[in-house]
């Protein structure tokens, strides 16, 4: 007597859904991680491209102002301070001061509105004197 398999089984059938099943809880694991890294990435880019747009705004301008104003820092839920500080990590007999030049360290930190800093930068800028000796906190 002749048998012919012409069909699957049932533990056939169970045994391809479970390994289907494994494959697309794998891929939706790895497209759900992925969108988040994205995400996080996303969030940071933005973050250095306004800590970038107010750095060059900052750096180009000769007198200190309160703000940096919207038209070069167009966003709601930020804010930039930023003050003067004396330059660290300077060797003991560096000067500072050359004629009417000074370096400074300018700290800018990038604020969320609710007061949080999200990101702060330390820059080595050398100003005229006299800009110096007032600071925006």
């Amino acid at each position: 007597m002749t048998f012919s398999k012409k069909s699957f089984t049932l533990i056939e059938v169970v045994v391809a859904l479970a390994i289907l099943g494994l494959g697309i809880v794998a891929a939706l694991s790895l497209l759900t991680s992925a969108r988040s890294r994205s995400v996080k990435a996303y969030d940071r880019w933005k973050e250095m491209h306004m800590m970038s747009q107010a750095i060059e705004y900052l750096m180009l301008i000769q007198t200190e102002n309160d703000h940096v104003p919207e038209r070069f820092f167009p966003y709601d839920n930020f804010s930039v301070n930023y003050s003067f500080n004396d330059p660290t990590g300077l060797p003991d007999d560096a000067e500072t001061t050359v004629g009417s030049w000074e370096l400074t360290t300018m700290k800018v930190e990038l604020r969320k509105n609710d007061g949080s800093i999200n990101r702060t930068m330390s820059i080595d800028r050398i100003i005229a004197s006299d800009e110096s000796s007032t600071s925006t906190e």
